[in-house]
């Protein structure tokens, strides 16, 4: 991977609004895009949310953030996210591309984390969206 500028779609604990242990390392690389969604489902885990692919009609609501240099903030990231690439552990997240649409109608091509454990007796989070849940949840 190249040390160029990537974007990053945000569901948790990483979204604009949260006070994440990790923002203070990260925040001179990134800038909020703005809103979006994608199709999954939103699963509580515990002290953060882990989203799963699906292809019904449910959007998980997030936010992208441009990250400036991607090298840096990534290997922090997936530090964050428990994602590693080696086979010795499975990670708790997978970090994939998908394709996502700001409310202004721009089209950006961004990572998200899948959850990759299984969600077996875990509650869905009502409405996909994870600050809102905690909202409600206080």
């Amino acid at each position: 991977m190249t040390n160029e500028t990537c974007y990053l779609f945000a569901y948790g604990t990483l979204r604009k609004g949260f006070s994440s242990p990790i923002y203070k390392s990260i925040v001179e690389e990134i800038e909020w895009m703005g809103f979006s969604r994608v199709k999954g489902k939103l699963f509580d885990i515990g002290e953060y949310p882990g989203a799963i692919r699906s292809e019904s009609e449910n959007y998980i609501v997030g936010e992208i953030i441009k990250i400036k240099t991607s090298v840096k903030v990534l290997e922090i990231l997936d530090d964050y996210e428990c994602c590693y690439t080696s086979t010795e552990k499975r990670s708790e997240y997978e970090r994939k591309k998908e394709w996502f649409v700001l409310k202004n109608g721009i089209r950006v091509e961004a990572w998200i984390y899948w959850y990759n454990l299984p969600v077996n007796n875990k509650q869905q989070i009502p409405g996909n969206d994870y600050l809102n849940y905690l909202q409600i949840k206080q």
